[in-house]
């Protein structure tokens, strides 16, 4: 591996123990919260709009889809992968749900 090519890895790998963090920092700060999308939906907006459909294309879509995927399920968390699989299926299923990203 070159130089330039471990440089890009160690950056990609502190990203994504960046976003690891900050997901971290939401899921506890959510608990018990009753708002949450509306929190969330309003700090979105307030951005630029390339970056919402990143948002919803890289997270939203690709949070169902890999939740959709966990092995692991309890009485807990079962009805959450349960969603995400339906969801997984209506989004795969017709090109309407195509996000550009522009």
């Amino acid at each position: 591996m070159s130089e330039q090519e471990m440089q890009r890895h160690l950056e990609q790998k502190q990203r994504n123990q960046k976003i690891a963090d900050a997901v971290k920092v939401l899921i506890d700060a959510v608990n018990g919260q009753r708002n949450v999308a509306e929190v969330v939906v309003n700090a979105v907006v307030h951005s630029h709009p390339t970056l919402q459909a990143s948002f919803v294309q890289d997270i939203i879509r690709g949070f169902i889809e890999k939740y959709a995927e966990i092995e692991y399920t309890d009485a807990r968390n079962e009805g959450a992968k349960n969603f995400c699989v339906n969801l997984k299926k209506v989004i795969n299923s017709s090109d309407d749900y195509y996000i550009p990203y522009i």
